[in-house]
């Protein structure tokens, strides 16, 4: 008898984990809150020799993972003109890492975010 309610338990857990599965839904996007006059970062990177941007805060993007689609909520740039941005080859923006990639920054999408590629 003592199988039995094991195997019963077992199960039982086995459903509710597979239900918890299959009603998890995708992450969440993150939510830019930039001051008016400036949008949030994502980054297009293409180019696998880049590990980390330079537009105020330095931030590590991993080119390890090309082409890599990443949206930093706590990065925020000017809403038009083209704001200055540094590549580097290494992680954490050493000055002796920096290489010359070229980037281009399309205009504030629907949630505010400015898509800065990088090739």
């Amino acid at each position: 008898m003592n199988k039995r309610v094991i195997g019963m338990t077992t199960a039982g857990t086995l459903a509710a984990t597979a239900a918890l599965a299959f009603t998890a839904g995708p992450a969440q996007a993150a939510t830019c809150n930039a001051s008016a006059g400036s949008s949030c970062v994502k980054v297009i990177n293409y180019a696998s020799d880049v590990q980390s941007i330079n537009v105020g805060p330095c931030k590590d993007i991993g080119g390890h993972l090309i082409p890599s689609n990443q949206e930093f909520a706590d990065l925020t740039v000017a809403s038009t003109g083209a704001p200055f941005l540094l590549t580097y080859s290494t992680v954490h923006c050493p000055k002796r890492g920096q290489n010359s990639k070229s980037v281009s920054w399309s205009a504030p999408d629907a949630d505010n975010f400015r898509t800065v590629t990088i090739r």
